[in-house]
């Protein structure tokens, strides 16, 4: 292993259902930790599957390492399984599983002749430890949240304690290429470079559809001075314009965002920036229309909402605790302050009726009418998707979903995982909302789309989805236009 130093390639594998030319998202998990061991002093080399063909990168950079560390949320298992069979193919190198899935279930997870250990929840302080392990300066037993296997017996350490994320701020973004993960965003009518960071784990409330409440609610946060950093690096140095929050809920703490906020304007920075809110924090005691009107001032541009459905029952048995009021009032607020709202919905969820799926779609029509003078920014419709680890989980399970009993069963759980309750017909058409409810709430300028989006507000208003012809016609237009 050639002394202290050791090679580490970490592995961010391609989810399923997922479209080459989508989004690039960063692979912050692995930044993370990968800025952790180079701190150690290793050598640390990203792979990530949506800007590179890993098989290749993989016989050329594998063979030579020490530790193969590949992160897995649910819809990557299937291609994780398919490059740890490469690698075994080429090397004995130990393999070693992070991430939402393997931390759900590691036993079953390192139950496969492809994997060495798993290591449950944060990363970057066990996967140090293990290092240590396979450098022999420490026993196995000392690698905390540790799980693997051991003359055919599951063998596991005591969890580690959460990571402080002020220790790792910032990351080394050395370690990746900023010119291909700086994507352009239309910020007023021109593209500027955009960047993802994080500013907290966790969440303190309930939805049934996240794995948050496996992990107990547990929120920690970034302080402001270490997110003004990072921010003013990627400002300085990277030329970031635009800034996304991937937190799952930025707007916890209001004094703390306020201070965020207040730095770029102080600063006279010249970046916009968006984050993740729920709907029920637009009230007198946290986002008041003057706390929205100083964030709109410093920057502030896009609130994303999880709004989920129109349907009262259904945010009842997904445990939002907001009313359809509340997103009523949040889009109402942000838009009188020019702040756009994205908001996102999960259809197809278990027991949910087709008179709900109606009622959410005209509940999406009223936002867009009530967020005047522009609407919407964005519309995301989002075919549930079962995650384990949630409560929305085990109700899919009851309904009929069957749980793998081996971890390359699970390739065929993801985005596009059929769902027992759905049919192949209604499927089909819930994979048409997204499309024809963000063409209703568009404001077309030419008079080719206008007739278009007429065509789409009628179809969403009577939940009527055959023959989509318009959109035949909008691919036309795309392909044309090259």
């Amino acid at each position: 292993m050639g002394g202290s130093n050791i090679k580490a390639v970490l592995i961010n594998p391609f989810p399923s259902g997922k479209q080459p030319d989508e989004y690039i998202e960063v692979p912050l998990n692995l930044l993370y930790v990968g800025t952790k061991l180079r701190k150690k002093g290793h050598t640390v080399r990203i792979l990530d599957y949506q800007i590179c063909s890993i098989e290749q990168e993989i016989k050329n950079h594998v063979q030579n390492a020490d530790l193969v560390g590949i992160g897995a949320m649910t819809p990557q298992v299937g291609h994780s399984v398919e490059i740890s069979k490469i690698i075994r193919e080429i090397s004995d190198v130990p393999i070693v599983w992070g991430g939402q899935h393997p931390t759900i279930y590691p036993e079953q997870t390192v139950e496969s002749k492809v994997v060495d250990y798993v290591i449950r929840g944060d990363g970057e302080e066990p996967i140090a430890k293990l290092i240590d392990f396979i450098s022999g300066k420490c026993d196995i037993k000392k690698v905390p949240s540790l799980f693997w296997m051991e003359k055919e017996k599951h063998k596991s350490n005591p969890q580690a304690q959460f990571t402080d994320i002020n220790k790792i701020s910032p990351p080394d973004w050395s370690l990746i290429d900023m010119q291909v993960y700086t994507g352009n965003q239309i910020v007023n009518g021109e593209k500027v470079k955009t960047f993802t960071i994080n500013s907290g784990r966790g969440c303190i409330h309930r939805c049934a559809f996240c794995i948050n409440t496996f992990q107990g609610r547990v929120w920690r946060k970034m302080e402001a001075i270490n997110i003004t950093n990072e921010m003013n690096i990627l400002y300085n140095k990277y030329n970031v314009k635009y800034i996304f929050f991937r937190d799952d809920n930025l707007f916890i703490d209001k004094k703390r965002i306020l201070s965020v906020a207040r730095y770029v304007r102080d600063n006279k920075m010249d970046m916009k920036w968006s984050g993740s809110c729920r709907a029920d924090y637009f009230k007198e005691s946290h986002l008041n229309d003057e706390t929205v009107k100083v964030l709109s001032q410093c920057g502030l541009c896009n609130f994303a909402m999880g709004i989920e459905s129109g349907s009262q029952r259904m945010l009842n048995l997904m445990k939002k605790d907001i009313t359809l009021q509340d997103s009523i009032n949040a889009v109402r607020t942000a838009s009188k302050y020019g702040v756009e709202c994205s908001c996102s919905f999960v259809v197809g969820a278990p027991t949910e009726t087709e008179k709900e799926l109606e009622e959410t779609l005209k509940f999406i029509l009223l936002l867009d009418k009530e967020a005047k003078p522009k609407g919407l920014g964005f519309a995301g419709i989002n075919i549930y998707t079962p995650y384990p680890g949630s409560e929305l989980f085990d109700m899919a399970v009851e309904s009929g979903l069957k749980i793998p009993d081996n971890l390359e069963g699970w390739k065929d759980i993801g985005i596009d995982t059929p769902l027992p309750w759905i049919s192949k017909a209604k499927r089909k058409k819930l994979k048409l909302l997204d499309y024809y409810c963000n063409l209703a709430i568009s404001n077309p300028k030419n008079f080719v789309y206008r007739y278009l989006n007429k065509a789409a507000r009628f179809r969403v208003t009577k939940n009527f989805f055959m023959i989509p012809i318009e959109k035949k016609i909008v691919d036309f237009i795309k392909k044309r236009r090259g």
